[in-house]
Order: C-alpha cells, then sequence, then structure tokens
C-alpha cells in the first residue's frame, strides 16, 4: 500500500476522534478515550482499500484463470500452463498489477521445481482472494486424484466466473444504498456541530453536567454501534 494511502488515512482517524471528542463530550480530556474508534477506523480503512485493490484485481484473476485453462485444454502441462498465464497478464495489465506479480512469482517458484499444488496455495493465501484458494484447493484434489484435470478446471473456472457476475450485480445494486449509509454515518456529527455554532447553550447542561456527560456517553455508545452495524451489513459476500 502507498504511503500517501496511510498518511490519508492516519490524518482521517485523527479527525475522527477530535470530532467525536467535541461533539459528544466538547473537551480536549475525552480526546484519549476516541483514540479505540479512531484506531478502529484506521484499520477499517486499511483493510477496505486492501479489500478494494483486490476487488480491482479481481478481472486481472480472472483472466489468469481463463488463460490456464485455455492452456490446459490446448495441452500445456499445468506448470507451463501457469507461465503462459502470467506472460499474458503481463501483456494486459501490465507488471505494477498486484496480480500480475504474483503470477511472476509464481513462475520463480516454478523455475526453483517446486509443487505447483505448493505453488498455487502459497498464492492464494498471500493474495487472500477466495476464489483463488478455492482454485488452489480444486486443483490439489484433482492433480491427486488423476481425474480430468482440463475439465475439472474449466468447470471450476466457470462456476468462479458465475460468481463473480452475481457479485458485480450485488455491488451495483448496493452502490446507492452504502453511499446513503456515508451520508447518515456523518450526518449526526454534522448536526450537533451546526446546533452548537447556531445555538450554543441548547447542549450546554449536556455538557457541563454530570448526568449529562452520561447521556452523551450512552449516545457515543449507540452511534458506535449503529456505524459498525452499518458496516457490517455493508460487507454482503457471495
Amino acid at each position: 500500500m502507498k504511503p500517501e494511502k496511510i498518511i490519508c488515512f492516519a490524518v482521517g482517524a485523527c479527525l475522527l476522534v477530535g470530532a467525536l471528542a467535541y461533539a459528544f463530550y466538547r473537551s480536549w480530556w475525552a480526546v484519549p478515550f476516541m483514540l479505540p474508534a479512531g484506531g478502529i477506523w484506521f484499520i477499517h480503512s486499511l483493510r477496505e482499500e486492501k479489500r478494494r485493490t483486490l476487488e480491482n484485481g479481481r478481472g486481472c484473476f480472472r483472466d489468469g484463470m481463463r488463460s490456464i485453462s485455455a492452456a490446459l485444454s490446448a495441452g500445456y502441462s499445468p506448470e507451463n500452463a501457469v507461465r503462459e498465464a502470467a506472460e499474458e497478464l503481463r501483456h494486459l495489465y501490465g507488471e505494477r498489477e498486484v496480480v500480475v506479480r504474483e503470477f511472476q512469482l509464481m513462475v520463480q517458484k516454478l523455475n526453483m521445481n517446486r509443487p505447483i499444488e505448493t505453488v498455487l496455495t502459497e498464492a492464494a493465501d498471500e493474495l487472500g482472494l477466495e476464489d483463488l484458494q478455492s482454485f488452489a484447493e480444486v486443483f490439489a484434489v484433482a492433480r491427486r486424484s488423476g481425474g480430468q484435470l482440463v475439465s475439472i478446471i474449466g468447470d471450476t473456472v466457470a462456476v468462479m466466473e458465475e460468481k463473480e457476475q452475481t457479485q458485480e450485480e450485488l455491488a451495483t445494486m448496493l452502490s446507492g444504498k452504502l453511499f446513503e449509509q456515508q451520508i447518515l454515518t456523518m450526518f449526526p456529527l454534522g448536526l450537533i456541530a451546526y446546533l452548537n455554532m447556531s445555538a450554543d447553550g441548547f447542549f450546554h447542561i449536556l455538557y457541563t453536567t454530570m448526568m449529562g456527560r452520561i447521556v452523551m456517553t450512552i449516545c457515543l455508545f449507540i452511534y458506535l454501534a449503529a456505524v459498525g452495524l452499518a458496516w457490517k451489513i455493508g460487507q454482503i459476500r457471495v
């Protein structure tokens, strides 16, 4: 991941900590207590960025699987099929693509006489792609059982393509709802900030009395729980 992205997420986490401390307590002493929320948001953002990077590489991965299946059908050995797929992906996507670099690493391992089953499993673990993990498992079983490797791999690639199409349709349907979720997530903080600026004494009792601080703490936990639930709902996968 690029350092600029990490710095951007770190700044965002700091802004979030400051916004929560101001909105719910209007005091700097609350900042240390908001740090866990900022840390969780930072880790979540890193994971989401990694997931988006892998999602963008799914098309590259899918083309690689198609190339392997086509090479096997043409009579290539599994090792040479991977080499052929790596070369084809390099021409299509360039060497900066994550999946392309992993395919090239697979070729290097094969050149060192590593078993192809082990190479595929290691690549699946490195990329974290569920489809590649499934492909590696199916390939290993088909290779050990001595079955119709070409037809089994072809059927597996076809199933993966159907799954990918379903995921794309689901992402299209959810895109609008996810945008609404982001707006609603920021709405309470914006509303509190607006009321604090336009009617300074409106929330005064909530910031200066013990009961008010307890009420705001309860509201904070409810807000964080709602945001966490919204994040979970948005992580629907096929």
